[in-house]
């Protein structure tokens, strides 16, 4: 949030988990099946960035995350996705107005008011 950026580091580690702990704990055509859903992911994503929806790094965030996910729980996903970001957003903007934002002072989050930090919501 410091700098409004996710780093390449942090979604290759997430890939990274995923594809040496699926293969060992997921049954192979499921763990093939979290690749399509990155794939999905991915273009949608950058779909999303092109027109302006999304940064680049929260599409490529959910694509990395997106093999972690089963098809049968899309409907939860999307509600509690929906009721995590209202409350990060509602928290971010109220903190910004206090004087909390002293505990990160150079966070360029606080600053900018015609962008908000989806990664804060991701994570």
């Amino acid at each position: 949030m410091r700098a409004m950026r996710i780093p390449n580091w942090c979604v290759l580690a997430m890939f990274g988990v995923y594809v040496v702990i699926g293969i060992l704990t997921l049954p192979f055509s499921a763990y093939l099946w979290g690749f399509v859903g990155l794939l999905i992911m991915l273009v949608c994503g950058f779909l999303m960035n092109a027109i302006g929806m999304i940064g680049a790094g929260d599409a490529k965030f959910a694509a990395a995350a997106a093999p972690f996910l089963h098809s049968y729980d899309f409907r939860f996903i999307l509600a509690l996705f929906a009721a995590n970001i209202l409350a990060a957003f509602l928290t971010h903007r109220l903190t910004a107005k206090t004087k909390m934002t002293k505990l990160a002072p150079k966070w360029d989050s606080w600053e900018r008011t015609w962008e908000f930090p989806m990664g804060l919501s991701l994570g």
